[in-house]
């Protein structure tokens, strides 16, 4: 490596770096503080002009009398013919202004005019005494970012409940061409009843590979038995998918990405989820719903994704059903998230199914309803996996209650699995039934266990979950072979 040359005592070494070095440099900082080094000497005066990255936030201009003209003045100045990446993060204060006066159009023109790669754009909550009280909830994003072939990243978010993003009816009639021919990777937060458009411009990206959706709320619904929420999504080359549906709607999903290697759904009421071509290239689910109508769209999901190796569902209702044989031959990993009622009558089920399981994770929750007595003899066959292949078993409770169901499901892990290694059990409970069921842990100690190399671990959890400040219940006179307590 070549030794930057020695300089005469006192010298600035910093500014005998040549300007193309500085300004990739300065490029790094947030734009406020890049436009201060003009501060530091008159060769540093005009290099911030040159930055190829701009970070702005608004945040640090509202001591101005007129912050947007400020910023407006600090983008007419960048005269970089490249600028890689442009960050504006607008807050709450001030956003119903730059939204709606034109001024953010013409700062996104002047960015896109100058082959930006990497937009980012965030509505964010300043977390002061001032509370944004305008009816609006949908903002529009600038035009010109759908006219910028050079893009490779679009992110529009914002950590306020219901503010999204709208898209122009001039897409959804074809008036204004989409041009975003590099685009790899989408971010965004949208309108219940503009899914359409944002499904056209998600069609019309060609390089398109990795999309995250939220779906928000922005007025009232009156739709009743069917779906509110029609989502459509088609791109042939997406690979990652994470969609959240945050509406208490009825929602349908259409998707057709035959490349998809890793999927995340969070629904909260699903009728219906459909793949127009099964994505044979699937590794990863995650699948989550409050509410789902009917179990043939479930099952017919369940053949969709038959390739993952990983799977994590996470149902919070209980009517519904696994009623037919899936065969998911390469599942190394299941997490189910759901009520004991809902395991009992699903896990035999779903283990017969895959042959090659090894991890077993059950978060299960306790509403139970008086019709959800479980029998704790109702399991009288081990799957095959069981048997072979399981080396871990992990299982978070939200209670003790019904103790004779918990008692029978550890038994029958420890006596079917003959190459379990790690039997995992937490309890988490915010009374002083933990308490109460010392004799449960001695008990699960002197299980008779079928895999010798097997051991067990549990602990109690004092406070609701997800709390992150708990008490932890200390057992320590409990003992057995291998058996850990904390």
């Amino acid at each position: 490596m070549t030794e930057i040359p020695s300089t005469k005592e006192g010298e600035d070494r910093l500014s005998s770096l040549p300007d193309a070095l500085l300004i990739e440099i300065i490029s790094l900082l947030p734009s406020n503080a890049a436009i201060a080094t003009a501060l530091l000497s008159p060769q540093w005066r005009g290099l911030w002009a040159h930055i190829t990255s701009v970070d702005i936030d608004t945040r640090q201009f509202l001591h101005r009398l007129d912050a947007c003209s400020a910023i407006n003045q600090v983008i007419e100045k960048f005269i970089s013919p490249l600028i890689r990446t442009f960050s504006l993060r607008v807050y709450d204060q001030n956003v119903k202004h730059i939204f709606f006066s034109g001024v953010m159009d013409s700062w996104f023109c002047r960015i896109c005019d100058r082959n930006v790669e990497e937009i980012s754009l965030k509505i964010l909550d300043s977390k002061s005494d001032y509370k944004f009280s305008s009816p609006w909830s949908v903002f529009p994003t600038p035009w010109c970012v759908f006219q910028t072939p050079s893009l490779v990243v679009l992110e529009l978010d914002s950590d306020i409940p219901r503010r999204c993003y709208g898209i122009s009816d001039d897409i959804i009639t074809s008036k204004v061409i989409i041009t975003l021919p590099n685009l790899k990777k989408l971010s965004i937060r949208v309108s219940h009843d503009e899914c359409q458009g944002w499904g056209k411009l998600i069609e019309s990206c060609p390089s398109l590979e990795v999309l995250s959706m939220v779906v928000v709320l922005t007025k009232g619904i009156y739709v009743v038995d069917e779906p509110a929420i029609n989502l459509s999504i088609t791109s042939r080359n997406l690979v990652r998918l994470n969609l959240s549906v945050l509406v208490y709607e009825m929602a349908s999903v259409v998707v057709d990405t035959p490349r998809l290697e890793y999927l995340r759904s969070e629904v909260l009421i699903l009728s219906k989820f459909v793949f127009v071509n099964k994505p044979n290239s699937i590794r990863e689910a995650f699948i989550s719903f409050d509410d789902g109508y009917g179990n043939n769209w479930f099952m017919e999901l369940l053949q969709s994704i038959s390739n993952v190796s990983s799977l994590t569902l996470c149902i919070r209702d209980d009517y519904v059903m696994i009623t037919a044989a899936v065969l998911l031959a390469n599942l190394t990993y299941l997490r189910l998230e759901m009520s004991y009622f809902l395991m009992y009558m699903v896990l035999l089920r779903l283990l017969n199914s895959c042959p090659s399981m090894e991890v077993l994770v059950l978060r299960v929750s306790n509403n139970f309803y008086p019709n959800h007595l479980i029998p704790i003899n109702g399991y009288d066959f081990v799957p095959l996996c069981l048997m072979t292949r399981i080396k871990m078993i992990e299982i978070e409770a939200f209670s003790l209650y019904y103790y004779d169901n918990w008692s029978f499901l550890l038994r029958y892990f420890l006596i079917s699995a003959q190459v379990l290694e790690r039997l995992i059990f937490t309890q988490f409970y915010s009374n002083n039934s933990g308490f109460q069921k010392s004799e449960f842990w001695k008990e699960l100690s002197a299980y008779k266990r079928s895999s010798p190399m097997c051991e067990i671990e549990f602990s109690s959890l004092f406070g609701k979950m997800p709390s992150k400040m708990r008490s932890f219940f200390q057992m320590s006179d409990i003992c057995g072979g291998n058996t850990h307590i904390s």
